[in-house]
């Protein structure tokens, strides 16, 4: 009984999680998880083997809330504190009989997970289409928006190749009939606030004032863009990741929709990888599943890490804390896209894509080979959000610029074929990033008003914007923009109305370090970063 309980207690989660991430039980990393989870139930009926009746009530409290935590119910503070309460009285209570108590829930719940359907992560593609009438003498329209493009001039000359990849896309864009905006800048940091303000022509103060109904689930049922080009006659295609839904808008003409998942255990599995490899990154997102696990990591690299920093204590970087695999199937996406604008540039479709290229984790080198290790699979941060180390801004930056030239030798492939077919003849293209690199060593959030410097301003808002049509001439434009200004101005010569539009002043938003909190976030000019260098 003393071994069974704990083993039972742990079970519970790691049957749901491989159930509902389809993890394939017949691979070796499976079981070496398998066998991680009888460990720890060893460990713990070690602990548990000759102990008080009280000692033994408040352990077994502990194993079950942590098996909990693991659990989409207990995803919050207030459920877990209610269970421990309730199993440490209920423990109290039974005194001897409280193993044997427990022993058989904890089997009855594994049996339970075992046999009832738990659902199961959005892991493959999903397509919806319906008719739609469009006007087939429209030119293609092409809106295609790379998270995380940082603007051309804001590239860090100083590290890597960020010299050679400057000019390479100022010649790349050119090249194809494109006019590039060297200094086009976003007016936020972040992608929820920055694309739906794009998509609506006028920046909000309030931090994701396009979601009222909060952040578990981005629907973004105002766009006034996706309204104005489907009362010119387009109908819709969209291509996007599972992060913000954009095909729900309100007075939109859908056709198509095709969404591919941020987060994908499928994708991951048909990387050949050898197990050993495959197995870390396993574990580590199990231990992500659990709140507990999150909130200790959130407290190491949101709060310690960079307090300590302040004092010039490098604490070291845990590399456990993440498990996004973003950027795994964007290139698959950026390909289907490829290929529906050649099938559909004559029949009145407007397409908008966004693709979460060269957002991090970087995967990918520059070739588009697949780093070979997933746990060198870094992100765009080293301290949460506020920022990195100088030394680790260095290396992000190194591994960002390898992505970012992988995006550069398949937009080329996208734009030379889109070239032979005749596609690009008539299309108005528009390509954009929507806001920096996010590789800070300060990051640009309300608690680091005036003190956040020029770099940290490239670091964070500047983004590629790229356009082809009748009415731009190809070439370079030097002037700042806001991303809502050119977009607004390019959308009022498209559709031959006017609107309200940004105003083009010289600022940004800083917003809270806690994504979310719908703060009215603060008005920095783009002076205060230049007064803080």
């Amino acid at each position: 009984m003393i071994l069974l309980t704990p083993f039972f207690i742990f079970l519970i989660p790691f049957i749901y999680f491989v159930k509902f991430n389809e993890v394939p039980m017949l691979h070796p990393e499976f079981f070496a998880l398998l066998g991680s989870i009888v460990i720890v139930s060893l460990l713990s009926s070690l602990a548990l083997y000759r102990a008080s009746w009280v000692r033994l009530s408040l352990a077994l409290s502990i194993l079950i809330v942590f098996s909990l935590s693991f659990l989409p119910e207990f995803q919050s503070g207030v459920p877990l504190k209610i269970a421990f309460f309730l199993v440490l009285v209920l423990a109290i209570q039974l005194r001897e009989k409280t193993l044997p108590f427990f022993c058989m829930i904890a089997g009855i719940c594994c049996m339970a997970t075992l046999v009832f359907s738990v659902g199961h992560q959005f892991n493959a593609v999903t397509i919806s289409e319906k008719p739609v009438n469009s006007n087939p003498d429209l030119p293609p329209y092409i809106h295609i928006i790379f998270d995380e493009y940082m603007g051309v001039d804001a590239i860090p000359t100083n590290i890597g190749q960020g010299q050679a990849l400057q000019n390479e896309i100022k010649t790349l864009f050119p090249a194809y009939g494109f006019r590039l905006f060297t200094h086009a800048y976003s007016r936020y940091s972040r992608t929820y606030d920055s694309i739906p303000n794009l998509l609506n022509f006028t920046p909000k103060s309030q931090d994701g004032y396009y979601f009222p109904g909060g952040f578990s689930k981005q629907i973004l049922t105002e766009n006034k863009d996706f309204e104005l080009i489907s009362k010119m006659g387009y109908k819709i295609r969209v291509y996007q990741p599972d992060y913000i839904d954009f095909c729900h808008a309100k007075g939109a003409d859908y056709s198509y929709c095709y969404t591919y998942p941020v987060y994908s255990f499928k994708a991951f599995y048909h990387l050949n990888f050898p197990w050993t490899a495959r197995y870390p990154y396993l574990l580590k997102s199990y231990l992500l599943s659990s709140f507990i696990y999150q909130n200790a990591l959130y407290d190491y690299v949101y709060t310690i890490r960079p307090l300590a920093a302040k004092i010039k204590i490098y604490l070291p970087d845990y590399p456990w804390d993440q498990n996004q695999l973003s950027s795994l199937n964007t290139l698959v996406a950026l390909e289907q896209l490829k290929e529906d604008v050649i099938q559909h540039s004559n029949d009145g479709s407007a397409f908008f894509a966004h693709i979460l290229l060269p957002h991090s984790p970087y995967i990918y080198d520059e070739n588009c080979q697949i780093h070979s290790n997933p746990m060198d699979w870094l992100i765009n941060y080293d301290f949460g959000p506020q920022g990195n180390t100088p030394e680790r801004r260095v290396l992000r930056y190194q591994l960002y610029e390898n992505q970012l030239q992988c995006l550069s030798k398949s937009l080329k492939t996208v734009l030379d074929t889109w070239q032979t077919t005749g596609v690009m003849k008539n299309a108005i293209i528009i390509i954009q990033g929507d806001h920096s690199s996010r590789l800070p060593v300060i990051s640009p959030t309300i608690e680091n008003e005036g003190v956040c410097s020029w770099q940290d301003f490239n670091d964070a808002y500047p983004a590629l914007f790229a356009i082809k049509a009748p009415f731009y001439f190809a070439g370079l434009d030097n002037a700042r923009y806001s991303l809502t200004y050119l977009f607004g101005q390019v959308s009022e010569q498209i559709s031959h109305t006017q609107f309200p539009i940004d105003n083009n002043n010289d600022f940004v938003y800083l917003t809270d370090a806690v994504p979310g909190l719908r703060v009215n976030q603060v008005i920095e000019p783009l002076s205060a970063f230049i007064a803080a260098s």
